[in-house]
């Protein structure tokens, strides 16, 4: 018998079209009597799980992505700045881009992220930012010990 306390057992059965007729009759009675948990069951059946490989295999490929999310221009403009396009094809390339004033801007960002050294700066301090080489006592002992055990 169908009641308040087992109700969802039922709307997944039915969902699953796991009831007989006669079952489905009964449900559909209770949900007469019910109908708030009418509104219930139409929103679970909104609700639908893809099963199998082949939907795995879909929702795999929604899942990758290519380049980082980078799109062929970004690329485009990117190997630009870092002088990786021929000389010929930067120069359309950047043509296309001017003309363009949402590519405008997106150049615009990318140029701003090239960053130049300064070649006159020194750092004279450069051997105080190595670490020396610490070996702790116990490491040395069991180096030496190993040494003379090896002979």
């Amino acid at each position: 018998m169908i009641n308040k306390e087992n109700y969802e057992v039922y709307f997944i059965d039915y969902l699953d079209d796991k009831l007989d007729e006669q079952t489905v009759a009964k449900l559909r009675l209770f949900l007469e009597l019910h109908p708030e948990l009418k509104e219930e069951l139409a929103g679970m059946e909104e609700v639908r799980l893809v099963t199998g490989p082949s939907a795995l295999n879909s929702l795999k490929e929604q899942l990758k992505r290519d380049d980082d999310g980078l799109t062929s221009v970004d690329c485009k403009m990117i190997a630009a700045l870092e002088n990786d396009l021929p000389e010929n094809d930067k120069r359309e390339f950047l043509l296309e881009v001017a003309a363009n004033t949402r590519l405008s801007a997106t150049w615009k960002l990318y140029s701003e992220t090239v960053l130049i050294a300064d070649e006159k700066l020194i750092y004279n301090e450069k051997e105080s930012l190595k670490r020396p080489v610490v070996r702790p006592l116990v490491l040395q002992k069991i180096i030496r010990y190993s040494a003379i055990a090896a002979v």
